[in-house]
């Protein structure tokens, strides 16, 4: 898959914890053009408050391979799991700051396994957390993690 993933530029796209970050290391020390998206941010929650810094440590260390990207989501099943979802924004900054905003791509994950608890409200909640609240992106950062990360790998190859 790797090595398909590489000759291609196809996504290798990991729904996978940061237990599994070290043997993906290994795979995208050896494949170093393979593209690969970690999907829902490796699954790090912040629970009461806290940012798990160890698991953090681990998914920013996979920054180093430059062809890895991170979905930035979903914001309903990150943290305390209430709109508008401020309590994400340290998390956000972290990984983005290793990634850089060309390498992290806005995920909804609408009508996954986590519902939104009203989708009505809260998904233009989850874009607006990116778009109005993270003050620490330019605004060609928050296009960039919004619509272009995306559009660039997905559409314009």
């Amino acid at each position: 898959m790797f090595h398909a993933g590489a000759q291609h530029n196809l996504a290798l796209s990991f729904l996978i914890g940061t237990d599994d970050l070290p043997e993906l290391d290994r795979m995208c020390t050896r494949f170093p053009e393979t593209p690969v998206i970690l999907d829902h941010v490796c699954g790090i929650r912040i629970q009461n408050g806290v940012l798990p810094e160890s698991e953090l440590e681990l998914l920013c260390r996979m920054a180093k391979h430059s062809r890895v990207m991170v979905k930035l989501g979903p914001f309903q099943a990150l943290g305390d799991g209430k709109a508008p979802y401020l309590d994400l924004l340290p998390l956000i900054r972290r990984v983005v700051d290793a990634f850089s905003p060309e390498r992290c791509m806005w995920e909804s994950d609408s009508g996954g396994p986590i519902m939104m608890k009203d989708p009505a409200n809260d998904y233009p909640l989850s874009i607006a957390l990116i778009r109005d609240q993270a003050d620490f992106l330019s605004s060609s950062d928050k296009k960039q993690i919004l619509i272009k990360t995306a559009e660039d790998f997905f559409f314009n190859r």
